[in-house]
């Protein structure tokens, strides 16, 4: 029996990509599994804190905005030497990292604890390979150390310029000791990291692509049921996008469709995540806001939406852009991220030029006015989810990398 320790910052919130999920499908097979978290929300057994103390906790929870706030991240020590120390840890065969930054983990004990049990890190987002930044946009500083950083205002530049290259600099010198086996979800990440000089000691890169459950997202209802459970007539158009931070590209998206020709009064804008900031298009379009969503209503709007918009500004991999797919719908993508190459663009989703809103506009207008088109890309969706993304292969591809590890290191 192999014993797995999957480790990261919380259990539930993004519990299919973190450990969590994981932790459950490997217990019921030949592994042993358990996952620590620094805050825990499940009742679940095999979850360990990996701070037991509440007053350590709140120490913990202080020394952490201190750092934020001076800048200094992965410097300070944050008590991870209790993930050590923990019996879960002395047991492990095969020790898995997933959100590691939002640990906070102090770079030098880090590299410690990779000395002491063989050692994966998911790299889920650049934030690894910059000095500062989660996504550096166009800045190219991070391949170079991060000189001269281009964030932020005059006063934060004065601040904190040398703290972001200093810490760059941290991370160079402990990855280049460190020998551990690295997981990305797309071949977009695992470009970043070669172009980085902090990848130069990375060796063993696998890339295992996020899976979704074909089962919950897939057509099992129909577009017009769907649309009546929201309330939205089977006549009109409905297109579907997350109103989320900036880089998820809403500015793009209200700008585009802003310019669109067709006849907007048949249109219904529906969105997940944020509200507020659409003003500007309610008196040309019906709005209808479904703020923070559950799983489940986020397949209602899937399966009710003609279109789904995700041209982000940054992406790592995009896991509603394969939900959409999963569901049968058309996605439309910005270049230059992951997404061209996740949603299998241009045979399968549309990729259009970063940052053109007159191209976003064209895209949806001729989707708009060719349902014949979109069912056929939503058909190709469905499609590639069933032969790239499912959650069999995904948990596949992992438990084939745990166990090469854990034999290579015997």
């Amino acid at each position: 029996m192999i014993n797995i320790l999957e480790i990261n910052n919380t259990d539930l919130k993004g519990k299919r990509f973190n450990g969590y999920d994981l932790i459950n499908v490997l217990n019921n097979t030949n592994y042993n599994a358990k996952q620590m978290v620094l805050e825990k929300e499940s009742d679940d057994e095999n979850v360990i804190e990996i701070l037991k103390n509440a007053r350590i906790r709140l120490v913990n929870k202080y020394l952490n905005n201190l750092q934020n706030s001076m800048l200094v991240r992965h410097t300070l020590s944050s008590f991870n030497e209790f993930i050590g120390e923990s019996p879960e840890f002395k047991k492990a065969d095969v020790v898995h990292y997933h959100l590691v930054y939002n640990l906070n983990i102090n770079m030098k004990y880090f590299y410690d604890l990779t000395l002491k049990k063989p050692t994966i890190l998911t790299i889920h987002d650049p934030s690894a390979l910059t000095g500062y930044c989660v996504y550096p946009g166009k800045c190219l500083t991070w391949q170079v150390g991060c000189r001269n950083c281009p964030m932020g205002n005059e006063k934060f530049l004065e601040q904190h310029q040398s703290k972001i290259s200093q810490i760059w600099d941290i991370k160079k010198w402990f990855y280049g000791k460190m020998d551990i086996e690295i997981i990305v979800a797309s071949q977009w990440m695992f470009d970043q990291i070669k172009k980085s000089p902090l990848g130069d000691n990375f060796e063993q890169i696998s890339v295992i692509p996020f899976g979704v459950d074909l089962t919950f997202f897939s057509e099992m209802m129909s577009k017009e049921e769907a649309k009546s459970i929201l309330g939205i007539p089977f006549h009109k158009k409905v297109i579907f996008f997350r109103n989320g931070s900036s880089y998820k590209g809403v500015e793009y998206i209200k700008k585009a469709l802003k310019m669109l020709a067709c006849d907007k009064l048949d249109i219904v804008l529906l969105t997940c995540d944020k509200t507020g900031g659409l003003e500007g298009l309610a008196d040309s379009y019906e709005v209808i806001e479904l703020g923070w969503t559950d799983q489940i209503l986020l397949r209602k709007a899937l399966l009710a939406c003609d279109i789904f918009l995700m041209p982000s500004t940054n992406e790592a991999f995009g896991v509603m852009a394969v939900e959409a797919m999963a569901c049968s719908r058309p996605v439309v993508v910005f270049s230059q991220t992951a997404l061209p190459e996740v949603t299998f663009a241009p045979d399968c989703g549309i990729a259009v030029e970063w940052g053109n809103t007159e191209a976003l506009k064209h895209a949806v207008e001729n989707l708009l006015e060719d349902p014949r088109e979109c069912k056929r890309r939503g058909y190709l969706g469905r499609k590639i989810a069933e032969k790239h993304y499912s959650l069999e292969l995904y948990h596949k591809r992992i438990v084939d990398l745990y166990n090469r590890v854990a034999r290579a290191k015997k």
